[in-house]
C-alpha cells in the first residue's frame, strides 16, 4: 500500500476488515464510523477484540490507533470522506 507523507492529501490505505492486518486507526469509507486498531487486536490466534459486519472498505487514516479526533477529521477532510465520528 502507498501511502504519501504530504499533508494535504494523503493516498491512504484501502482494504477490506478482513484485510487490516497494520495497526492504527481506519474509518469505513460507507459510513464514516472510526476504528481504533491496536496491536493486540490483530495478533495472530488471539481472539478479535473487534468485530464489524459491513462490506465497506476501510482506509488507514492514520498509523497511530489513539491518533487525535480532530486531526483524523482533518486527514478524512482533506481526502474527501464524510467522517461520522
Amino acid at each position: 500500500m502507498k501511502v504519501s507523507n504530504s499533508k494535504a492529501q494523503q493516498t491512504l490505505p484501502q482494504c477490506s476488515w478482513k484485510e487490516i492486518d497494520t495497526p492504527g486507526a481506519y474509518v469505513d469509507t460507507e459510513f464514516g464510523q472510526l476504528y481504533r486498531i491496536p496491536a493486540d487486536a490483530i495478533l495472530p490466534g488471539a481472539s478479535p477484540v473487534i468485530h464489524s459486519t459491513t462490506t465497506s472498505l476501510f482506509v488507514r487514516v492514520s498509523e497511530n490507533p489513539n491518533v487525535l479526533i480532530s486531526e483524523a477529521r482533518r486527514i478524512c477532510a482533506d481526502n474527501d470522506i464524510q467522517p461520522a465520528f
